[in-house]
């Protein structure tokens, strides 16, 4: 049975998705082994997205509060998988960024992830990939529309007055 509205559609989707994980389970041997909390691997994976950063950038980047930020990065720091430099042009502040243990190991886990899907999509029929392509662009677009307006409407929102300790 197809779907005929576009709730149902979403619906459906959403029910597929969720066989895809079931079945996918097994894929993630190696993300269920690490001995990382969720905000740790979200760290992780800003951080291997992101320059160096402050710790309060990476804070407002995460949207947590510095003192949680500052645990999590103590505890990736003791790990070995994030580092804290002098900022060469201000010596004041000090950057976070993945050693290279650590981009060693987000990659490791992006590549799984993408080797797996690969061996899927080898699978799939040539009219099952076009229409899973068709359907990721729609999806990408329609992200990249809802990220250029929270983008748009942050910058027409009134900015705070400059504190004395940003100065």
């Amino acid at each position: 049975m197809q779907p005929t509205d576009k709730e149902d559609m979403i619906a459906a989707i959403f029910a597929e998705m969720q066989s895809f994980q079931r079945a996918n389970h097994s894929a993630m041997a190696e993300w269920v082994q690490l001995d990382l909390t969720m905000a740790q691997v979200k760290t992780l994976m800003v951080l291997a997205a992101e320059p160096p950063v402050t710790a309060s950038q990476l804070a407002n980047l995460l949207g947590l509060g510095r003192p949680a930020t500052s645990i999590l990065i103590d505890r990736l720091v003791r790990d070995g998988l994030v580092g804290r430099t002098e900022d060469p042009v201000d010596r004041r502040r000090v950057l976070v960024a993945l050693t290279t243990t650590g981009n060693d190991l987000v990659t490791r886990l992006r590549q799984g992830s993408i080797e797996r899907m690969e061996r899927l999509m080898r699978q799939m029929e040539a009219a099952d990939l076009a229409a899973l392509r068709q359907g990721m662009a729609a999806l990408a677009a329609a992200a990249t529309r809802e990220a250029a307006a929270k983008v748009e409407h942050a910058a027409t929102m009134p900015q705070p007055a400059e504190s004395i300790a940003q100065r």
